[in-house]
């Protein structure tokens, strides 16, 4: 999969199911099931019983919960960083400009944003 469409700093690596981790959770199973149907010299998946059936799948949806918890928790850090940035250089710019309008604080808080954020802007 190439990445000529996605947003600046992605890669295929980082789209769910291409992580390097969700290929060796996925690995993981493979050789879970393979070797729960070898101890139980089974032919073929259908013939796991209900309780083994359920069990793999409350195993694998609470390893996408902790997975997606784990992305979570990423995601506000980093937005956490973002606005903690944001306002130690939005304070500073204040205290710079301590008779600014609110108006001209909300322009400065747009422009110190979109360029933490990487986002090109036009110069007034």
């Amino acid at each position: 999969m190439s990445s000529w469409n996605m947003p600046p700093g992605v890669t295929t690596n980082m789209i769910p199911g291409n992580r390097p981790e969700d290929l060796a959770e996925e690995e993981f199973w493979d050789k879970l099931t393979g070797k729960l149907m070898e101890e139980l010299k089974m032919e073929e998946l259908e013939d796991f019983d209900p309780f083994t059936e359920k069990a793999i799948e409350i195993a694998r949806d609470l390893g996408y919960q902790r997975g997606f918890n784990e992305g979570s928790a990423d995601a506000e850090a980093s937005y956490g960083a973002l606005h903690g940035a944001i306002y130690e250089e939005l304070q500073a710019w204040e205290e710079a400009n301590p008779g600014a309008s609110w108006v001209s604080h909300q322009h400065q808080y747009a422009k110190i944003k979109a360029r933490l954020m990487g986002i090109e802007q036009d110069e007034d």
